[in-house]
């Protein structure tokens, strides 16, 4: 028996796990829900809801970022292409089969295990659940707080690059620029106070869980920036590398609030 295993928790069915994760297209970032259906050495099955497909459709040898790791063979995988897609039962949603391809260290000590296709929870570092929900809600909350520094200071260095006139842009910070830093603050604000009150009930974890809402903080946690929208007003490609950089800390943030989901649904 190795020095890890009597610290391991885990080992949900991955059908026991219902809540929905954040997904993003590989292409623009964008993100959405998705739902595991299945996991096999082959690659993961996800379902699409209907309340998504309106928006966001996933198309054949299209790239998507789980943001949740399935360990296979040693490797962490985070990321695949779609193989295949179809319409769900009712026809309502979609079926998307993902070979997963692009690996990535783990984030937390939580995984799905593709040869038991079961989630997996060490414990190893932490001394329970509750300090491990305690320490993704703290990551949470400075990613957050990192995509609202990035925003304050590329407002101003934006204005100096822009291919808009002074009145022009002018506008567009009054009216976009403005209120996206508004809303990162926001929810910034939010993710602090979640991250304090995990703090303080992570001792123990019916306390820690009763801390969680995931309906406002999966909103605390979703994107006030989207790419497409700066691409028409920026075509300088520094500039673009610094809304690429808060998009990467962005997919991050998922990763916590996926980790999170899965700690929480250890729980239930």
């Amino acid at each position: 028996m190795s020095d890890l295993q009597p610290r391991r928790e885990a080992r949900l069915p991955i059908e026991s796990i219902v809540l929905p994760f954040f997904g993003s297209r590989g292409t623009d970032y964008q993100p959405f829900d998705y739902l595991i259906q299945d996991v096999s050495p082959g690659g993961v099955k996800i379902a699409i809801p209907s309340w998504v497909l309106g928006r966001e459709r996933i198309h054949q040898g299209e790239r998507v970022n789980l943001h949740v790791p399935f360990e296979l063979e040693g490797k962490v995988l985070y990321s695949g292409v779609a193989a295949w897609q179809k319409p769900d039962e009712d026809g309502q949603g979609q079926i998307v089969g993902l070979i997963m391809d692009q690996a990535r260290p783990l984030s937390y000590p939580v995984f799905f295990s593709v040869s038991s296709r079961q989630l997996a929870i060490d414990l190893t570092v932490f001394e329970s659940r509750g300090s491990l929900l305690a320490k993704i809600a703290k990551d949470a909350y400075l990613l957050k707080r990192g995509c609202l520094i990035y925003l304050k200071h590329l407002s101003a260095f934006f204005s100096r690059i822009s291919d808009l006139s002074h009145e022009e842009y002018k506008q567009f910070r009054d009216f976009v620029f403005d209120d996206i830093i508004a809303r990162t603050q926001k929810n910034a604000d939010h993710l602090f106070v979640f991250h304090e009150k995990m703090a303080q009930a992570k001792d123990s974890l019916e306390d820690a869980c009763a801390v969680v809402d995931l309906a406002e903080l999966r909103q605390a946690v979703e994107p006030e920036m989207y790419i497409e929208l700066f691409k028409n007003v920026y075509t300088d490609s520094f500039a673009m590398q610094y809304l690429y950089a808060i998009k990467e800390l962005e997919n991050k943030l998922y990763i916590s609030y996926n980790s999170l989901v899965l700690v929480y649904c250890s729980t239930l």
